[in-house]
């Protein structure tokens, strides 16, 4: 009863006037219904605890004991971190603002090493507070000291009303706060684009119900996570392309079946290359080679490649030679040739390993 009457409280003060702190003033009534009628005893209220400032404490060094704690601390650091980004990203859909994600997580670590010294346990951003204050009208990081200096004065002067506030009315303002968090409209999107969103999102919200910690939960959607994008970027932007000189005068992308009888067969790599995606440009390598035909590999679009990656060309090039063909590169950027460089690609090569889009144009001239 003392919840619904909370909530009640807090609908109608926002029906009455926006501008009314419904949250604090649906506290407040309840507080003074417990006293009133002596519920203090009937209801479970906020248990006393001390009203001294924390004091500084030196932190002694104990090896042993840090790396017992270190993997929970781990764990703890990362949820933190996790809290933070769902919460910025919530609140940057409703106020249309732009957060600075590294300056939210460099001021979570300083307060954490700063209260560290306090004997105080490890913080992050809290969604139902966030929300709250959000939905009060706090706009700016001034609200949050406002909110610091408040606590403290009602810690240091009002601690003995603290036993009259019920625990059922703080639930109630979670439960107000946590409803306008559920953005149906969004959750309906995410799970009508695409696949991807769709299955994080029902992983995490089946985890939540299920699992015995909510920690479980984040954790378990965030190893779905990664499992899917590692699958979704194992797919490489691969394609043969030809050089269409008589229409438009622009390169093409062809089928392999339309370009095997050039005498120089293009390949066009782009996007990011890491350990995921090496099988697949292997597959792609494969299905190209040809015996007795010299390859161009245009690189100009690759972003970024690894050392797997790096490999699977390098087999390919001994491949292609070894079967009286041969390999260029075009597009090479100061990076990339760096990298062919220090993994011994540019001294398999028996030509110059650099070719600009002219050396292209006149090569697939060649071909017409």
């Amino acid at each position: 009863m003392t919840g619904l009457v909370t909530i009640a409280i807090i609908i109608i003060f926002k029906k009455i006037n926006p501008r009314i702190p419904a949250y604090l003033g649906a506290i407040m009534i309840t507080i003074f219904i417990v006293f009133i009628f002596n519920l203090d005893a009937k209801l479970q209220g906020i248990e006393q605890f001390s009203t001294i400032l924390p004091t500084l404490n030196p932190i002694s060094l104990n090896l042993n004991l840090v790396k017992k704690l270190f993997s929970s601390a781990l764990s703890i650091a990362i949820l933190g971190f996790i809290q933070i980004v769902s919460i910025v990203k919530s609140l940057e859909e409703k106020s249309g603002e732009d957060v600075e994600l590294n300056r939210e997580f460099i001021g979570q670590g300083l307060i954490n090493i700063i209260c560290s010294f306090f004997n105080c346990f490890a913080v992050s951003g809290s969604f139902t507070r966030s929300f709250v204050n959000y939905d009060t009208g706090a706009r700016t990081r001034v609200s949050q000291f406002f909110t610091a200096l408040f606590l403290l004065l009602f810690i240091l002067i009002l601690s003995p009303v603290i036993k009259y506030i019920p625990v059922p009315s703080l639930s109630a303002v979670v439960i107000m706060a946590a409803i306008k968090m559920i953005d149906i409209p969004n959750i309906v999107r995410s799970l009508k684009t695409t696949k991807f969103d769709a299955v994080v999102l029902i992983v995490t919200f089946m985890t939540t119900i299920l699992a015995p910690r909510l920690d479980y939960a984040i954790y378990f959607g965030v190893l779905v996570s990664i499992i899917l994008m590692l699958r979704n970027t194992s797919y490489i932007d691969y394609s043969h392309i030809y050089y269409n000189g008589e229409e438009d005068e622009e390169f093409l992308h062809e089928s392999l079946q339309n370009v095997q009888e050039n005498d120089f067969i293009v390949i066009n790599l782009g996007g990011n290359f890491h350990f995921n995606s090496a099988e697949n440009l292997k597959k792609e390598l494969n299905e190209s080679f040809c015996k007795n035909k010299d390859f161009i590999i245009r690189v100009r679009d690759v972003e970024n490649i690894d050392i797997t990656s790096l490999k699977e060309l390098e087999k390919f090039i001994e491949k292609v030679q070894n079967n009286g063909g041969d390999v260029f590169f075009s597009g090479v950027n100061d990076s990339l040739y760096k990298s062919l460089q220090e993994c011994g690609i540019r001294e398999k090569l028996k030509k110059e390993i650099y070719l600009n889009q002219i050396s292209i144009y006149f090569l697939l001239q060649k071909m017409l």
